[in-house]
């Protein structure tokens, strides 16, 4: 059987237990029709989650809990994040804030993260609340990072890493962390899997910044050059600014100034001076450093699925 064929009843019990998190009813006592979060998006996280389960003789109900829970974690965290960012898309569809309002988006994501908690306690484990307080907090701190380095002229690489690792990689570390803690996994096998998870978010967040470059927000989920209009400088961003083309670079430090900057310029800059290479070479790297961390932790073939789904998440395109 399948890695997919296996998990796939349980992400259908994530879908349904994520959904029935995001029925906002008991909020309306008078009669309006009540609001329902859409909430279930790719499901990225919890597919990990199921997969490194499932790899690891785990794959049951807690996992699902869990999945579930992260899930709304990630949910809450960008209902917020759409506000502070003033995105106007998610998903393919207006943000909620735009639709709904600052306020209302605000308090749907505590819910969001209110009934997280819920399905995580429902664990019983001391080992997982420590992993999600520790994740959630990075999480956090990580958002915050971004937000204080926005428009900045050029971050060092290492300090863009800082903040996706917090950012991005705090919630896919923890979705195989979470797995080897129910399967009972080793200290050194636990280290391999938050390890790995960091690598994997580098290379899913890097390929989401590669998506700012293409120009239909109907096949990406959100406007082109969405970064950039942020204040965000992304690793494509910063890889022109310190790369060689002097051009390339001060048409970057224009653009993050003025609403009105050439797009097809920067966009030739991306794709004709090899940084799209670049990046692929980095996805590359980081997919092929988390794989050898993880091979003796699953052994033999057990992991396939879970390594076909990195190769995934790394070369999306959307």
């Amino acid at each position: 059987m399948s890695d997919n064929v296996r998990i796939n009843p349980w992400l259908a019990r994530v879908a349904t237990k994520v959904g029935e998190a995001g029925d906002l009813r008991s909020a309306y006592l008078d009669g309006r029709a009540p609001q329902t979060l859409a909430l279930h998006g790719k499901m990225v996280r919890a597919r990990l989650l199921l997969l490194a389960a499932d790899a690891l003789g785990a794959l049951g109900e807690p996992a699902a809990d869990l999945a579930a829970g992260v899930e709304m974690i990630h949910n809450a965290s960008l209902l917020h994040d759409d506000v502070v960012d003033q995105a106007t898309m998610r998903r393919g569809h207006a943000a909620l804030y735009r639709t709904d309002g600052a306020r209302f988006a605000i308090m749907a994501g505590d819910v969001c993260f209110a009934r997280a908690m819920g399905l995580i306690c429902r664990a019983e484990q001391l080992a997982v609340y420590r992993a999600v307080a520790r994740a959630v907090a990075d999480l956090a701190t990580g958002q915050l990072a971004e937000w204080v380095a926005r428009d900045a002229d050029a971050l060092p690489f290492e300090h863009y890493f800082s903040i996706i690792d917090r950012k991005t990689g705090s919630l896919i570390s923890l979705c195989l962390e979470l797995a080897g803690v129910l399967a009972g996994a080793s200290d050194e096998n636990l280290r391999r899997l938050c390890d790995a998870g960091r690598l994997l978010g580098r290379a899913f967040q890097v390929a989401d910044d590669m998506l700012d470059f293409r120009a239909d927000a109907a096949d990406t989920g959100k406007d082109a050059f969405a970064d950039l209009a942020e204040g965000k400088l992304t690793y494509p961003y910063l890889a022109i600014l310190h790369g060689a083309d002097a051009n390339a670079a001060a048409l970057v430090r224009r653009a993050l100034g003025d609403p009105h900057f050439p797009a097809d310029e920067l966009r030739a800059a991306f794709f004709t001076n090899g940084l799209e290479q670049h990046c692929r070479a980095f996805l590359d790297d980081c997919v092929g450093q988390a794989r050898a961390l993880l091979a003796p932790v699953f052994g033999a073939d057990r992991a396939d699925g879970l390594f076909r789904y990195f190769e995934d998440l790394a070369f999306r395109n959307r």
